[in-house]
Protein backbone atom coordinates (compact mmCIF):
# COMPACT_ATOMS: atom_id res chain seq x y z
CA UNK A 1 0.00 0.00 0.00
CA UNK A 2 1.49 3.47 -0.89
CA UNK A 3 1.93 5.62 1.86
CA UNK A 4 1.16 9.51 1.92
CA UNK A 5 4.00 11.96 2.70
CA UNK A 6 3.56 14.94 4.26
CA UNK A 7 6.25 17.73 4.02
CA UNK A 8 6.36 21.51 5.41
CA UNK A 9 4.00 21.39 7.65
CA UNK A 10 2.55 24.44 8.71
CA UNK A 11 -0.35 25.48 11.39
CA UNK A 12 -2.17 28.62 11.94
CA UNK A 13 -1.79 29.85 15.49
CA UNK A 14 -5.73 30.58 16.04
CA UNK A 15 -8.23 28.38 13.49
CA UNK A 16 -7.23 24.63 12.67
CA UNK A 17 -6.15 26.23 9.26
CA UNK A 18 -2.79 23.88 7.90
CA UNK A 19 -0.68 23.93 5.24
CA UNK A 20 0.66 20.51 3.98
CA UNK A 21 2.99 19.21 0.83
CA UNK A 22 1.56 15.93 0.19
CA UNK A 23 3.75 13.58 -1.94
CA UNK A 24 2.61 10.04 -3.06
CA UNK A 25 3.23 8.18 -6.33
CA UNK A 26 5.37 10.62 -7.73
CA UNK A 27 2.36 13.30 -6.82
CA UNK A 28 2.78 15.98 -5.16
CA UNK A 29 -0.41 18.33 -3.52
CA UNK A 30 -0.17 21.28 -2.07
CA UNK A 31 -2.71 22.06 0.70
CA UNK A 32 -5.32 23.48 0.98
CA UNK A 33 -6.50 22.46 -2.28
CA UNK A 34 -10.03 21.79 -4.20
CA UNK A 35 -10.41 19.31 -6.66
CA UNK A 36 -12.41 19.49 -9.84
CA UNK A 37 -16.36 18.77 -8.97
CA UNK A 38 -17.48 16.60 -12.19
CA UNK A 39 -20.77 15.77 -10.28
CA UNK A 40 -22.49 17.79 -12.64
CA UNK A 41 -21.07 17.20 -16.46
CA UNK A 42 -23.93 16.67 -18.55
CA UNK A 43 -21.96 14.76 -21.26
CA UNK A 44 -18.25 13.96 -22.33
CA UNK A 45 -18.46 16.94 -25.64
CA UNK A 46 -18.99 19.62 -22.65
CA UNK A 47 -15.22 18.76 -21.32
CA UNK A 48 -14.03 19.62 -25.14
CA UNK A 49 -15.22 22.90 -24.39
CA UNK A 50 -13.10 23.71 -21.61
CA UNK A 51 -10.30 25.41 -22.05
CA UNK A 52 -6.64 23.05 -21.47
CA UNK A 53 -4.88 25.49 -20.03
CA UNK A 54 -7.42 25.55 -17.05
CA UNK A 55 -7.75 21.94 -17.03
CA UNK A 56 -3.80 21.46 -16.79
CA UNK A 57 -3.55 23.48 -13.70
CA UNK A 58 -5.71 20.74 -11.89
CA UNK A 59 -4.90 17.89 -11.60
CA UNK A 60 -7.78 16.15 -9.73
CA UNK A 61 -11.48 15.43 -10.52
CA UNK A 62 -14.30 14.07 -8.17
CA UNK A 63 -17.36 12.46 -8.96
CA UNK A 64 -19.34 11.35 -6.06
CA UNK A 65 -22.50 8.91 -5.98
CA UNK A 66 -24.64 7.37 -3.84
CA UNK A 67 -25.33 3.56 -4.07
CA UNK A 68 -28.38 1.53 -3.22
CA UNK A 69 -28.83 -1.58 -2.23
CA UNK A 70 -30.32 -2.74 -5.95
CA UNK A 71 -27.07 -1.20 -7.39
CA UNK A 72 -24.44 -2.83 -4.95
CA UNK A 73 -25.93 -6.44 -5.45
CA UNK A 74 -26.08 -6.09 -9.46
CA UNK A 75 -23.09 -4.92 -9.61
CA UNK A 76 -20.67 -6.95 -7.12
CA UNK A 77 -20.72 -9.79 -9.57
CA UNK A 78 -20.04 -7.42 -12.85
CA UNK A 79 -16.28 -6.74 -13.14
CA UNK A 80 -17.02 -4.14 -16.06
CA UNK A 81 -18.64 -2.16 -13.70
CA UNK A 82 -20.71 -0.31 -15.72
CA UNK A 83 -22.26 2.60 -12.67
CA UNK A 84 -18.14 3.13 -12.25
CA UNK A 85 -16.83 3.30 -16.03
CA UNK A 86 -18.35 6.49 -17.27
CA UNK A 87 -17.15 8.63 -14.77
CA UNK A 88 -13.65 6.87 -15.20
CA UNK A 89 -12.52 4.46 -18.11
CA UNK A 90 -14.78 7.10 -19.96
CA UNK A 91 -12.37 9.99 -18.06
CA UNK A 92 -9.07 8.08 -19.03
CA UNK A 93 -9.73 7.58 -22.72
CA UNK A 94 -9.91 11.64 -23.17
CA UNK A 95 -6.67 12.44 -23.86
CA UNK A 96 -6.71 15.74 -21.99
CA UNK A 97 -7.78 13.84 -18.60
CA UNK A 98 -5.98 10.59 -19.32
CA UNK A 99 -2.49 12.21 -17.20
CA UNK A 100 -5.33 13.08 -14.41
CA UNK A 101 -5.98 11.80 -10.94
CA UNK A 102 -9.74 10.35 -11.63
CA UNK A 103 -11.42 9.86 -7.65
CA UNK A 104 -14.85 8.26 -7.71
CA UNK A 105 -15.94 8.30 -3.82
CA UNK A 106 -19.41 6.56 -2.71
CA UNK A 107 -21.58 6.79 0.19
CA UNK A 108 -23.58 3.19 0.36
CA UNK A 109 -27.81 4.44 1.13
CA UNK A 110 -28.08 1.44 3.25
CA UNK A 111 -26.53 -1.12 6.01
CA UNK A 112 -24.40 -3.23 4.28
CA UNK A 113 -24.07 -5.48 7.31
CA UNK A 114 -27.15 -6.46 6.98
CA UNK A 115 -26.71 -8.28 3.77
CA UNK A 116 -25.74 -12.10 4.27
CA UNK A 117 -22.33 -12.94 3.69
CA UNK A 118 -21.45 -8.88 3.76
CA UNK A 119 -17.51 -8.67 3.98
CA UNK A 120 -17.42 -11.48 0.70
CA UNK A 121 -19.59 -9.13 -1.03
CA UNK A 122 -18.34 -5.90 -0.13
CA UNK A 123 -15.01 -7.42 -1.04
CA UNK A 124 -16.24 -8.35 -4.73
CA UNK A 125 -17.40 -4.68 -4.58
CA UNK A 126 -14.22 -3.25 -3.87
CA UNK A 127 -12.04 -5.09 -6.30
CA UNK A 128 -14.05 -3.63 -8.86
CA UNK A 129 -13.92 -0.23 -7.40
CA UNK A 130 -10.25 -0.25 -7.06
CA UNK A 131 -9.51 -0.11 -10.53
CA UNK A 132 -11.50 2.93 -11.24
CA UNK A 133 -10.49 5.34 -8.60
CA UNK A 134 -6.84 6.80 -8.36
CA UNK A 135 -7.19 7.14 -5.05
CA UNK A 136 -9.07 5.18 -2.81
CA UNK A 137 -12.17 5.86 -0.27
CA UNK A 138 -13.32 3.22 2.06
CA UNK A 139 -17.43 4.40 0.88
CA UNK A 140 -18.94 5.88 3.39
CA UNK A 141 -22.57 4.53 5.08
CA UNK A 142 -25.69 6.72 5.26
CA UNK A 143 -25.59 6.09 9.03
CA UNK A 144 -29.46 7.40 9.61
CA UNK A 145 -32.68 6.43 7.51
CA UNK A 146 -35.64 7.99 7.23
CA UNK A 147 -38.38 6.13 9.14
CA UNK A 148 -42.06 7.00 7.18
CA UNK A 149 -43.85 5.53 10.27
CA UNK A 150 -42.11 7.83 12.76
CA UNK A 151 -41.26 10.92 9.88
CA UNK A 152 -37.67 10.98 11.98
CA UNK A 153 -34.33 10.12 10.79
CA UNK A 154 -33.13 7.17 13.07
CA UNK A 155 -29.69 5.68 13.65
CA UNK A 156 -29.10 2.63 10.92
CA UNK A 157 -25.91 1.31 12.30
CA UNK A 158 -24.16 1.53 15.59
CA UNK A 159 -20.64 2.63 15.91
CA UNK A 160 -18.90 -0.75 16.97
CA UNK A 161 -20.94 -1.78 13.19
CA UNK A 162 -19.72 1.09 11.68
CA UNK A 163 -15.96 0.92 12.88
CA UNK A 164 -16.17 -3.16 11.80
CA UNK A 165 -17.21 -2.19 8.51
CA UNK A 166 -14.53 -0.14 8.11
CA UNK A 167 -12.25 -2.29 8.90
CA UNK A 168 -13.57 -4.74 6.65
CA UNK A 169 -13.51 -2.27 3.82
CA UNK A 170 -9.68 -1.23 4.46
CA UNK A 171 -8.35 -4.93 4.88
CA UNK A 172 -10.21 -5.44 1.53
CA UNK A 173 -8.75 -2.33 -0.73
CA UNK A 174 -5.12 -2.64 0.73
CA UNK A 175 -4.61 -6.17 -0.78
CA UNK A 176 -1.82 -6.06 -3.45
CA UNK A 177 -2.13 -2.00 -3.42
CA UNK A 178 -0.43 0.74 -4.50
CA UNK A 179 -2.96 3.86 -4.15
CA UNK A 180 -3.63 5.65 -0.78
CA UNK A 181 -6.53 4.77 0.73
CA UNK A 182 -8.70 7.03 3.06
CA UNK A 183 -10.90 6.00 5.77
CA UNK A 184 -14.82 7.43 6.03
CA UNK A 185 -15.89 9.19 10.02
CA UNK A 186 -19.43 9.22 9.96
CA UNK A 187 -20.83 13.45 10.61
CA UNK A 188 -23.90 12.25 11.17
CA UNK A 189 -22.81 10.45 14.69
CA UNK A 190 -22.63 13.12 18.33
CA UNK A 191 -18.89 13.62 19.49
CA UNK A 192 -18.81 11.43 21.92
CA UNK A 193 -19.37 8.72 19.17
CA UNK A 194 -17.15 10.81 16.73
CA UNK A 195 -14.48 10.71 19.58
CA UNK A 196 -14.68 6.98 19.94
CA UNK A 197 -14.75 6.40 16.43
CA UNK A 198 -11.38 8.65 15.54
CA UNK A 199 -9.68 7.34 18.64
CA UNK A 200 -10.11 3.77 17.47
CA UNK A 201 -9.03 4.26 14.08
CA UNK A 202 -5.68 5.94 14.67
CA UNK A 203 -5.38 3.28 17.04
CA UNK A 204 -5.46 0.90 14.44
CA UNK A 205 -2.89 3.04 12.06
CA UNK A 206 -5.03 4.91 10.06
CA UNK A 207 -3.70 8.28 8.90
CA UNK A 208 -5.74 9.20 6.03
CA UNK A 209 -9.53 10.38 6.85
CA UNK A 210 -12.52 11.16 4.68
CA UNK A 211 -15.25 13.39 6.06
CA UNK A 212 -18.63 12.81 4.13
CA UNK A 213 -20.59 15.93 4.91
CA UNK A 214 -24.07 14.25 3.01
CA UNK A 215 -24.93 18.01 1.23
CA UNK A 216 -24.61 19.75 4.56
CA UNK A 217 -22.95 23.12 5.28
CA UNK A 218 -19.24 22.80 6.37
CA UNK A 219 -19.96 25.03 9.55
CA UNK A 220 -22.44 22.75 10.21
CA UNK A 221 -20.44 19.46 11.78
CA UNK A 222 -18.13 21.62 13.73
CA UNK A 223 -18.49 19.71 16.65
CA UNK A 224 -17.39 16.59 15.26
CA UNK A 225 -14.76 18.68 13.67
CA UNK A 226 -13.33 20.28 17.26
CA UNK A 227 -13.36 16.42 18.37
CA UNK A 228 -11.47 15.29 15.56
CA UNK A 229 -8.67 17.48 15.93
CA UNK A 230 -8.75 17.26 20.01
CA UNK A 231 -7.91 13.26 19.28
CA UNK A 232 -5.30 13.80 17.01
CA UNK A 233 -3.48 16.79 18.90
CA UNK A 234 -3.14 14.43 22.02
CA UNK A 235 -1.83 11.47 20.34
CA UNK A 236 0.43 14.57 18.52
CA UNK A 237 -0.41 13.42 15.04
CA UNK A 238 -1.57 16.85 13.64
CA UNK A 239 1.44 16.83 11.45
CA UNK A 240 0.73 12.95 10.28
CA UNK A 241 -2.68 13.08 9.51
CA UNK A 242 -4.73 14.52 6.08
CA UNK A 243 -8.27 15.56 5.88
CA UNK A 244 -10.67 14.94 3.19
CA UNK A 245 -13.94 16.54 2.85
CA UNK A 246 -16.41 16.27 0.33
CA UNK A 247 -20.20 16.35 -0.57
CA UNK A 248 -19.97 19.78 1.01
CA UNK A 249 -22.61 22.21 0.58
CA UNK A 250 -22.22 25.07 -1.82
CA UNK A 251 -23.51 27.85 0.13
CA UNK A 252 -24.83 27.70 4.17
CA UNK A 253 -28.73 28.55 3.75
CA UNK A 254 -29.25 29.47 -0.43
CA UNK A 255 -32.51 30.76 -1.55
CA UNK A 256 -33.37 31.50 -5.05
CA UNK A 257 -34.87 34.57 -4.44
CA UNK A 258 -31.45 35.97 -2.97
CA UNK A 259 -28.93 37.30 -5.31
CA UNK A 260 -26.13 36.46 -3.26
CA UNK A 261 -25.74 33.52 -0.42
CA UNK A 262 -22.92 33.15 2.19
CA UNK A 263 -21.03 30.38 0.91
CA UNK A 264 -20.12 27.40 2.56
CA UNK A 265 -17.29 25.14 1.16
CA UNK A 266 -14.36 28.09 1.34
CA UNK A 267 -14.96 27.46 5.06
CA UNK A 268 -13.93 24.18 5.12
CA UNK A 269 -10.77 24.98 5.44
CA UNK A 270 -10.27 27.02 8.56
CA UNK A 271 -12.28 24.20 10.09
CA UNK A 272 -9.11 21.69 9.20
CA UNK A 273 -9.93 20.33 5.60
CA UNK A 274 -6.90 19.91 3.82
CA UNK A 275 -8.33 18.62 0.54
CA UNK A 276 -12.17 20.47 -0.62
CA UNK A 277 -13.72 17.71 -2.99
CA UNK A 278 -17.21 18.03 -4.76
CA UNK A 279 -20.26 19.80 -3.36
CA UNK A 280 -23.87 18.11 -2.80
CA UNK A 281 -27.01 19.55 -1.70
CA UNK A 282 -28.94 18.07 0.87
CA UNK A 283 -31.22 14.89 -0.20
CA UNK A 284 -34.53 15.01 1.96
CA UNK A 285 -36.43 11.86 1.90
CA UNK A 286 -39.29 11.77 -0.99
CA UNK A 287 -42.85 11.86 0.36
CA UNK A 288 -45.31 11.14 -1.69
CA UNK A 289 -48.65 12.90 -2.48
CA UNK A 290 -49.94 15.90 -4.13
CA UNK A 291 -47.77 18.60 -2.25
CA UNK A 292 -49.02 21.41 -4.59
CA UNK A 293 -45.39 22.15 -5.75
CA UNK A 294 -44.68 24.75 -8.46
CA UNK A 295 -41.18 24.87 -10.31
CA UNK A 296 -39.80 28.24 -10.54
CA UNK A 297 -39.50 29.72 -13.97
CA UNK A 298 -36.68 28.21 -15.61
CA UNK A 299 -34.34 31.84 -15.84
CA UNK A 300 -34.55 31.64 -11.47
CA UNK A 301 -33.36 28.14 -12.06
CA UNK A 302 -30.35 29.02 -14.05
CA UNK A 303 -29.57 31.84 -12.28
CA UNK A 304 -29.59 30.18 -8.88
CA UNK A 305 -27.82 27.18 -10.12
CA UNK A 306 -25.14 29.19 -11.96
CA UNK A 307 -23.87 31.60 -8.80
CA UNK A 308 -19.84 32.68 -8.96
CA UNK A 309 -17.65 32.75 -5.66
CA UNK A 310 -17.15 36.60 -4.31
CA UNK A 311 -13.88 36.46 -2.22
CA UNK A 312 -14.10 39.83 -1.05
CA UNK A 313 -17.25 38.74 0.67
CA UNK A 314 -17.82 35.13 0.85
CA UNK A 315 -20.76 35.04 -0.83
CA UNK A 316 -22.22 33.28 -4.08
CA UNK A 317 -23.58 35.66 -6.33
CA UNK A 318 -25.85 35.57 -8.98
CA UNK A 319 -23.61 35.83 -12.70
CA UNK A 320 -26.42 38.16 -13.96
CA UNK A 321 -25.60 40.50 -10.60
CA UNK A 322 -22.18 40.26 -10.22
CA UNK A 323 -20.09 42.96 -11.19
CA UNK A 324 -17.16 41.21 -11.97
CA UNK A 325 -18.81 38.15 -13.82
CA UNK A 326 -17.87 39.15 -17.44
CA UNK A 327 -14.00 39.18 -16.19
CA UNK A 328 -14.54 35.57 -14.26
CA UNK A 329 -16.02 33.87 -17.65
CA UNK A 330 -13.88 35.61 -20.06
CA UNK A 331 -10.98 34.27 -17.42
CA UNK A 332 -12.09 30.72 -17.73
CA UNK A 333 -13.15 30.49 -21.35
CA UNK A 334 -16.76 30.23 -20.92
CA UNK A 335 -19.97 31.85 -22.55
CA UNK A 336 -23.02 32.29 -21.49
CA UNK A 337 -24.72 30.25 -23.77
CA UNK A 338 -22.99 26.87 -22.27
CA UNK A 339 -23.09 28.41 -18.90
CA UNK A 340 -27.28 28.50 -19.86
CA UNK A 341 -27.59 24.89 -20.58
CA UNK A 342 -25.28 23.62 -18.22
CA UNK A 343 -25.22 26.22 -15.06
CA UNK A 344 -24.20 24.03 -12.46
CA UNK A 345 -21.14 22.38 -14.00
CA UNK A 346 -19.59 25.31 -16.05
CA UNK A 347 -20.10 27.85 -12.62
CA UNK A 348 -18.55 24.93 -10.88
CA UNK A 349 -15.47 24.63 -12.96
CA UNK A 350 -15.02 28.61 -12.61
CA UNK A 351 -15.12 28.61 -8.75
CA UNK A 352 -13.13 25.41 -8.20
CA UNK A 353 -10.15 27.86 -9.42
CA UNK A 354 -11.66 30.44 -7.65
CA UNK A 355 -11.35 29.08 -4.56
CA UNK A 356 -8.08 27.87 -5.01
CA UNK A 357 -6.91 31.27 -5.45
CA UNK A 358 -8.91 32.21 -2.54
CA UNK A 359 -6.79 29.25 -0.63
CA UNK A 360 -3.50 30.90 -1.49
CA UNK A 361 -5.03 34.05 -0.14
CA UNK A 362 -5.66 32.08 3.29
CA UNK A 363 -2.21 30.84 3.26
CA UNK A 364 -0.87 34.30 2.70
CA UNK A 365 -3.02 36.28 5.42
CA UNK A 366 -1.52 33.23 8.22
CA UNK A 367 2.05 33.24 7.14
CA UNK A 368 1.89 37.54 7.38
CA UNK A 369 -0.53 37.66 10.28
CA UNK A 370 0.42 34.20 11.84
CA UNK A 371 -3.41 33.92 12.32
CA UNK A 372 -6.86 34.14 9.84
CA UNK A 373 -9.21 35.15 12.61
CA UNK A 374 -8.20 39.14 11.22
CA UNK A 375 -8.38 38.03 7.50
CA UNK A 376 -11.95 36.10 7.90
CA UNK A 377 -13.14 38.95 9.99
CA UNK A 378 -13.75 41.19 7.76
CA UNK A 379 -15.53 38.80 4.84
CA UNK A 380 -19.45 40.29 5.25
CA UNK A 381 -21.34 37.20 5.30
CA UNK A 382 -19.22 35.93 8.35
CA UNK A 383 -19.93 36.86 11.54
CA UNK A 384 -19.03 36.70 15.12
CA UNK A 385 -20.62 33.66 15.65
CA UNK A 386 -19.62 31.98 12.66
CA UNK A 387 -15.77 33.07 13.64
CA UNK A 388 -16.08 31.23 16.71
CA UNK A 389 -16.35 27.86 14.74
CA UNK A 390 -12.81 28.26 13.56
CA UNK A 391 -11.07 28.87 17.04
CA UNK A 392 -8.38 26.57 17.02
CA UNK A 393 -8.74 23.68 19.55
CA UNK A 394 -6.45 24.06 22.95
CA UNK A 395 -3.85 21.36 23.21
CA UNK A 396 -4.44 18.46 25.91
CA UNK A 397 -1.63 16.24 25.00
CA UNK A 398 -1.47 12.71 26.95
CA UNK A 399 1.11 12.16 29.61
CA UNK A 400 2.33 9.30 30.86
CA UNK A 401 0.43 8.01 34.18
CA UNK A 402 2.60 8.11 37.47
CA UNK A 403 1.85 5.11 39.73
CA UNK A 404 2.63 6.22 43.28
CA UNK A 405 5.49 3.83 43.87
CA UNK A 406 6.48 5.46 40.54
CA UNK A 407 5.75 8.67 42.14
CA UNK A 408 7.73 7.95 45.57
Amino acid sequence: MSSIEIRNFEADDSTQFTTKDVRFNHNTLETPFKTLDFNDLGSLRDIASLERRWLDKNRVIEKSRNVKLDTFEKEIDRPDAPFLSESYDSYKRIPVLSNKLILNTLTLSFNPCRIPDYEDNLGNFLDIYHGRSDILFVPNIKVKEYNPDTSKSEVAIKTEDYLNYVHCGYDSLKFRNSKPIFVPVSTRYGTKPTEKLVTEMLDAGYRNFWFDLEGRASVSVTAQLRKFHRVVDRQGLDDKVILYGSNIKRERNPHRSDSASAASDVLATPLGFDIVGVNRDTQSPWIGGNTGYTPPPREVTIQHKGRLFDYHNYEYVRYADYPDSRDVLNRYGINVTDLNRRPKFYSTFANSFELNMEFERQKYAMQYDNSLIKYLGEKRSITDKILKNFEKVSPRRETPKVTLNDFM
